[in-house]
């Protein structure tokens, strides 16, 4: 891994930055694994599901199993999963790897750090599943009292690593450059005229390689449209002090130290 000043510089700059190779192919491997089983698990947790369409979510394992459909005639698609490390704690153990910690630590500023987000997206093929345009501050409860940007930059960073290569075709995140100097945003963000959305980047992530962004960073993803999957796992990590949140599975906001 090769994380420096420009790295840091970039990420203040423009919102967002790529550090490659973090993990290696044996560990990305494990994680592979860990994804794989965790799948199999949400296959069970959907058959249990009532509703008949929309987006719903189930906990199971002390993970949060999100679900999406259009109608009652198509099949739950997996959304994410969050708090991975409930269910499977290697993915718990490679969350708060130390490589993960020290970017968090140069980018945060603080040598402590709580660990809010633990989470496996999979966006296979012809799921249609995508994320609208958002900024991450939003869900972390800031325009509600349950989030305090102490630092004033967001005080919060999330580190997103891909378990597969990433094409165009396969719905990678899309950034927009120095939205992050926007601040706080009420959405809908396309009410917004100084968003320029036609600027957004999408860095081509190869598996092992990590984009960090921060909260008030603008970023979305479109369905998949090519024949792999495109796994990603994202870490996210609070400055202490800035989560005033109640967290309702065990081990979320642990603090930690690097």
């Amino acid at each position: 891994m090769n994380f420096s000043e420009t790295n840091i510089a970039e990420y203040s700059n423009q919102g967002f930055t790529r550090i490659d190779a973090v993990f290696d192919a044996s560990e990305v491997a494990e994680m592979q694994a860990a994804f794989n089983r965790l799948y199999a698990k949400s296959e069970a947790v959907a058959n249990t599901l009532t509703e008949s369409d929309g987006r719903v979510s189930a906990a199971s394992e002390n993970s949060l199993f999100t679900f999406q459909r259009n109608s009652e005639q198509d099949p739950w698609n997996l959304r994410h999963i969050a708090w991975v490390g409930g269910a499977e704690a290697t993915l718990r153990t490679f969350g708060q790897d130390r490589r993960l910690l020290k970017i968090a630590q140069q980018l945060l500023g603080s040598d402590s750090m709580n660990h809010l987000i633990n989470q496996a997206h999979y966006k296979k093929p012809g799921s249609a599943i995508a994320f609208d345009w958002h900024q991450d501050i939003q869900f972390r409860g800031i325009a509600n009292g349950g989030f305090d940007d102490l630092r004033g930059d967001g005080s919060y960073v999330q580190l997103l690593l891909a378990l597969d290569d990433t094409t165009e075709e396969s719905g990678p995140l899309k950034f927009i450059p120095k939205s992050n100097r926007l601040g706080y945003l009420e959405p809908p963000l396309e009410q917004h005229k100084q968003i320029d959305f036609d600027s957004a980047v999408a860095p081509l992530l190869k598996s092992g390689d990590v984009v960090a962004f921060g909260p008030y960073t603008i970023h979305g993803s479109q369905a998949n449209l090519s024949k792999q999957s495109r796994r990603v796992f994202i870490n996210g990590f609070a400055y202490p002090g800035s989560d005033l949140k109640s967290h309702s599975l065990e081990g979320e906001g642990e603090l930690l130290s690097v």
